[in-house]
């Protein structure tokens, strides 16, 4: 997947998802995803860079369920012609509460923590959301 995002007020779809449909509505789904994802300084000096994550239940970004901000780098200096980037997995582990027995499907959204911060994917490097039902 490799998707980039530069709007601190939106949340994008990765592509990254996971289904499964619970046997019972008393069931829990236990979702673990690992995220390749990068941020980038377009032009600028910044001291902090954050990438916004959030788990999403449905189609796209759907319905935000769990959110998170994992730091991806510090001090990092850019110029107009040299791009300052870091990159990182990152594991999210969710325990969730569906109350249903039809199809679920969750998705890994993101956001930059500033409008000239861009955060993305990394292209070529495995990333998974992996589903398994808990009996309850």
């Amino acid at each position: 997947t490799n998707a980039t995002a530069t709007d601190e007020n939106v949340w994008s779809d990765s592509g990254i998802t996971g289904s499964i449909t619970p046997a019972s509505t008393s069931n829990k789904v236990l979702i673990f995803a690992v995220v390749p994802c990068y941020t980038g300084a377009l032009s600028e000096t910044y001291t902090s860079r954050m990438m916004q994550l959030a788990l999403c239940r449905g189609t796209g970004v759907g319905t935000v369920i769990q959110s998170c901000i994992y730091p991806m780098g510090r001090s990092l200096v850019a110029t107009s012609s040299v791009q300052a980037l870091s990159v990182a997995y990152v594991t999210l582990v969710f325990l969730d509460s569906p109350s249903t027995t039809s199809s679920q499907t969750y998705t890994i959204g993101y956001k930059p923590p500033a409008n000239k911060i861009t955060v993305g994917t990394c292209p070529g490097d495995a990333a998974w959301v992996t589903c398994m039902e808990v009996e309850g």
